[in-house]
């Protein structure tokens, strides 16, 4: 920076002085102050880098999970694992879940799953599918475990949402 310039060319001076001449007081004084000012501006603008790169990280940490949202709602008629989901946003597995867990407070299973029972409520609503052929597209292993899911988070089956919907 230029501040850090003038105070550069102001050391040297006063070293250049110092060689030439006895140091008296005065030059000893300005000698300590232009190094105490140095080393304020290095520490100032070593907290300034160290706090960009941190608000850089987070930032990077926010697109990798709003680019992890983003392919579980695009596929989530598709069967998604967190190995599949981490895969596609370039990250291992386990620093997918910490990040969820960091930014989310949940694991991405447990977001995938999540995002398939709303989906599964849309589907529902709609009326289009039954309930087996709505377990079937969302790829769960059997009617029975998506009814499971579906009481777990809803507090009611499949076909009593349908009923009060309907």
């Amino acid at each position: 920076t230029t501040r850090m310039a003038v105070m550069d060319a102001a050391m040297k001076d006063t070293i250049k002085n110092r060689e030439q001449e006895k140091m008296d007081d005065f030059s000893r004084d300005m000698l300590i102050s232009l190094l105490q000012m140095l080393l304020l501006t290095l520490l100032r603008d070593e907290d300034a880098q160290a706090k960009s790169r941190q608000e850089t990280h987070l930032s990077s940490e926010n697109q990798v999970i709003r680019a992890a949202q983003q392919f579980v709602a695009t596929h989530v008629m598709e069967r998604l694992t967190v190995p599949v989901v981490a895969e596609n946003v370039q990250i291992s597995a386990s620093y997918l879940t910490a990040l969820f867990h960091k930014h989310l407070q949940i694991s991405p299973g447990e977001y995938i799953r999540r995002m398939k029972l709303q989906k599964s409520k849309l589907l529902i609503r709609e009326g289009k599918m039954n309930f087996s052929e709505i377990a079937k597209a969302l790829e769960y292993s059997t009617v029975q475990h998506f009814s499971r899911q579906f009481k777990q988070i809803f507090g009611m089956t499949p076909s009593e949402y349908g009923k009060s919907v309907h």
